[in-house]
């Protein structure tokens, strides 16, 4: 039988499609016929989806009839074998709502046909989150403890994004920009997890906290002294903390049953307050660094064996303190009998 057979096959590319982007249609046309096809229209309304369409077109010659909405195209008769194809290109709808599906539908008509299987071709896209790319985090830390760290993240591309945040001591949180308290000085690893319905990624931002741990012992050469007796005090400061102690000062109050104070000091400067209070001014500091005092004197006359007295030191810093090091240590001394 002679007569003409049109068809028609459409593409579409990308199939997952996120606002802003670029959409191809390729439209293929022939007539698989043994007659020339003639009054052949091509008919595909881009959807409205779709925003500045253009039109490449190759091979047979079509001309568009301005039927609204887009497109309508005459075709030129087609001999057996004879075809071309149709490249439209446009923006998907920065406003298109994600998780949509579009559909669009291309037609071949001829004024006769005697095969009418392939005269429509259908294809459809969905609409897609962009994919997220380029996450970058970043803190403000060093942080003292005790003050509020904050976090930043952005992503290069990617829409409809969440962050969520893993503080790296067990707390959460959420948004782009986050911030939390730690609880205790060290080293934490941040993470933050950006996530959208096409993908998520995740990154990590060290973080720091810093605090002083200032701390103290004391104790004393002979808790047991005869009357009259030498007895030396000793001291050990340190700084345990990952940071400086600035303006350290370290306090000891010497019982009046002891006389005849000399007191060496390690590492610091001694300012004699008032007597029998000595203020011992460190300055700063570093991390692990430390120093010995030493204190030498001698029991009152007139003490009674088995009088009591106790010597307390203290340590103190203006830097924000973490650990359960005791800023004060006491040493107890008791009169004891004299050797025979």
């Amino acid at each position: 039988m002679v007569s003409p057979d049109v068809g028609i096959a459409k593409t579409v590319q990308p199939t997952q499609i996120w606002p802003g982007a670029v959409v191809t249609y390729t439209i293929t046309y022939s007539n698989a016929g043994t007659a020339p096809a003639t009054g052949v229209v091509i008919t595909d309304i881009v959807p409205a989806e779709i925003i500045s369409p253009s039109v490449l077109a190759a091979g047979a010659q079509i001309t568009d009839t301005g039927a609204l909405p887009p497109y309508v195209w005459q075709v030129a008769d087609l001999a057996p074998s004879a075809g071309g194809t149709i490249v439209i290109t446009g923006m998907l709808d920065a406003n298109a709502v994600v998780g949509s599906v579009v559909t669009n539908t291309a037609e071949i008509a001829a004024a006769s046909d005697w095969d009418p299987a392939d005269r429509t071709s259908s294809v459809v896209f969905t609409i897609v989150d962009q994919p997220i790319v380029g996450l970058a985090a970043i803190n403000d830390s060093p942080t003292m403890l005790g003050s509020s760290t904050q976090f930043t993240a952005a992503v290069v591309a990617g829409t409809n994004v969440s962050f969520t945040w893993a503080y790296g001591d067990g707390d959460t949180g959420a948004g782009a920009t986050s911030a939390h308290t730690y609880a205790a000085p060290g080293s934490y690893t941040a993470i933050v997890t950006a996530t959208n319905s096409t993908n998520s990624i995740a990154i990590t931002t060290p973080v720091t906290i810093l605090a002083a741990d200032v701390g103290i012992a004391k104790r004393v050469s002979n808790p047991l002294p005869p009357p009259e007796a030498a007895i030396t005090y000793t001291l050990v400061y340190s700084n345990a903390g990952n940071t400086t102690a600035a303006n350290v000062r370290i306090t000891d109050t010497l019982p009046v049953e002891v006389t005849d104070v000399v007191v060496y000091v390690s590492g610091s400067t001694v300012i004699i307050d008032n007597n029998p209070e000595y203020i011992l001014d460190v300055g700063s500091l570093a991390p692990g660094a430390g120093g010995t005092i030493v204190i030498t004197a001698k029991l009152r006359p007139g003490l009674a064996v088995g009088d009591i007295f106790t010597n307390t030191a203290t340590i103190g810093t203006a830097t924000v303190e973490a650990g359960p090091r005791p800023n004060t240590s006491s040493a107890v001394v008791a009169v004891g009998d004299a050797p025979i």
